[in-house]
């Protein structure tokens, strides 16, 4: 990327609550890595730092990052940064922006050298694309999302066909999105979820729902009853 590009992005990143990094460096998980740019920092609600970082990617997936702080500015801690750079193969002089869309919640737009945008992660065609789809975090469709109580809630997901039984999963409930969180791998890893599977999630109480998967479907869809 040139000069005036990045000088460009630089300025719409302050605009727009923003902030980028480029993958090129040797330590992908260095503190400088990881640092939040105090101005961005310090134009956010107090509230919203006592939250997890969401960072939701185009193609749906999304990752959650704790946040700490010392006496001189905020950072992501490495177990989640870690994870999402590895899931998006990062380290090729990447360009990344993230903008804040509430509550910690970033949207991640990831860019080549080549400047064009790339909203597939590579690593999804790789031979690990199964433990990909299992540590992913999926984001809850708006139109589940106004049928469930708008806090972090445990939900219950009964599954009915050939892998019978229940799981209990946190969904973190955000302003501008809702995800699973703690306890989805786990179901995602014994159920089994496979690559290609179309997931139908019914609600039948606010926090309980009935799982039914179809293999011929190539994306995930979650659907509400009232």
């Amino acid at each position: 990327m040139d000069m005036n590009s990045w000088f460009d992005r630089v300025k719409e990143d302050r605009k727009n609550l923003s902030f980028s990094k480029t993958f090129a460096c040797a330590d992908l998980s260095s503190e400088c890595m990881r640092t939040f740019p105090f101005d961005l920092m310090k134009s956010l609600p107090k509230e919203d730092l006592a939250n997890k970082m969401v960072i939701i990617a185009k193609c749906g997936s999304s990752w959650e990052v704790d946040i700490s702080k010392n006496p001189r500015f905020y950072y992501m801690e490495k177990s989640g940064w870690n994870q999402f750079v590895r899931d998006n193969a990062l380290g090729k002089n990447e360009f990344v922006t993230f903008t804040h869309k509430g509550s910690m919640c970033f949207d991640v737009n990831i860019y080549g050298k080549d400047e064009k945008e790339i909203v597939r992660p590579p690593i999804m065609a790789s031979s690990n694309a199964i433990g990909n789809l299992w540590t992913a975090l999926p984001t809850i469709p708006n139109l589940f999302k106004k049928h469930i109580p708008n806090e972090q809630t445990m939900f219950t997901i009964h599954s009915k066909g050939s892998g019978c039984g229940s799981w209990e999963v946190w969904c973190l409930v955000r302003e501008a999105q809702a995800t699973f969180s703690r306890g989805w791998s786990k179901f995602a890893r014994e159920y089994p979820i496979e690559i290609g599977d179309k997931c139908t999630l019914q609600l039948i109480k606010p926090n309980e729902c009935v799982l039914t998967i179809s293999n011929k479907a190539k994306e995930e869809e979650i659907t509400v009853i009232d």
